[in-house]
């Protein structure tokens, strides 16, 4: 229910859940933590994907709006993003 719902977020909502930098680091944590109780489920991998598919696609979908604030978070949540990226390819 969670992705879905996040998944459907308008521009709009995305730009008043962004307009701090802790609402916007909320809603990465939401993926985040849905991502990680996934990787606990047997038969995961196809869940613990389309979670990573949404974390980038919000960030994709901030990066994209007007606001500068939510472009600026959407950076900040690359930034984030790139350390868990290596360690995975290690």
């Amino acid at each position: 229910f969670v992705p879905r719902f996040l998944d459907q977020l308008t521009e709009n909502d995305l730009k008043v859940e962004t307009k701090s930098e802790s609402k916007s680091d909320t809603l990465s944590a939401v993926i985040k933590w849905l991502r990680h109780l996934a990787s606990r489920l047997p038969e995961n991998d196809n869940l613990c994907r389309s979670l990573d598919a949404l974390r980038l696609k919000i960030i994709l979908r901030l990066l994209q709006t007007n606001s500068f604030s939510g472009k600026m978070n959407a950076l900040n949540e690359v930034n984030k993003l790139l350390p868990s990226l290596n360690s995975m390819h290690r």
